[in-house]
């Protein structure tokens, strides 16, 4: 006959390296979740996660409850793995547990949000991996402002190079108009009657050019002398601006 296995108390077998266990760690650690324990008979072990039973962290890797699956290892922990594990251990004489509660950060300070932060990994130092975050709203907030700078100066230049031309246009219609006034030696030709002769001279002639400055021609005194009186009516009124 066969003796009967002594019966041996359900314990922990690693209970210092349990408790080592950090309870934070970084996107992209490696470390692993131990739940080594001894019993007779055998026990077993199941996981949770919270309040439901845990089966695996990867599709690569499945927990069977009930086995002898006394380790979970993370090979580069993410966001989604941060929470509350709790292994039970348990035979016929008893059950023991242990829980771990951890949560995950983004490395260097860098915003948990994926979008906020761009991830690129080299693995050229034998064969350690090395992570270079680099914080993506920072670069798009300058993409945004060169952007916009390079908007102003466009908008900048082209209301520069209207103005300019716009003055260019004005100077020339100046310059044309200038350019095309005839040049009149009198600003006015006065015709008069022999009855109003003495007004003209004495009133009228004295107020237009000694009052208000006007070049006035007149017939007794700036008709040519030896030139005939019709001619000097036509050139009187071409010289002149007006009648």
């Amino acid at each position: 006959m066969f003796e009967a296995e002594p019966a041996i108390k359900l314990q922990f077998l690693h209970p210092d390296r349990m408790a080592k266990v950090k309870s934070q760690y970084t996107e992209r650690d490696k470390f692993k979740l131990i739940c080594d324990a001894i019993g007779t008979p055998g026990p077993t072990v199941t996981w949770h996660k919270g309040k439901d039973i845990y089966l695996g962290h990867r599709s690569d890797e499945t927990i069977t409850p009930g086995r002898y699956d006394y380790e979970i290892y993370f090979n580069g922990v993410d966001i989604k793995d941060k929470g509350n594990y709790t292994c039970v251990v348990k035979n016929s004489y008893g059950t023991l547990s242990h829980s771990y509660v951890f949560d995950v950060r983004a490395p260097y300070g860098c915003n948990l949000n994926r979008s906020m932060c761009s991830f690129t990994q080299d693995s050229t130092q034998g064969g350690i991996d090395e992570l270079n975050w680099t914080h993506q709203k920072t670069r798009d907030v300058l993409v945004h402002g060169i952007v916009a700078a390079c908007l102003l100066i466009t908008v900048a230049v082209f209301i520069v190079i209207c103005w300019r031309r716009e003055s260019r246009i004005k100077r020339s219609l100046q310059l044309s108009v200038l350019l095309s006034k005839p040049k009149f030696e009198y600003d006015a030709f006065v015709i008069y009657s022999s009855y109003d002769s003495d007004w003209v001279i004495k009133t009228l002639i004295p107020i237009l050019e000694r009052k208000h400055s006007f070049k006035c021609c007149v017939q007794y005194r700036d008709f040519v002398v030896g030139v005939p009186f019709r001619e000097n009516m036509v050139n009187s009124v071409y010289k002149s601006r007006k009648l």
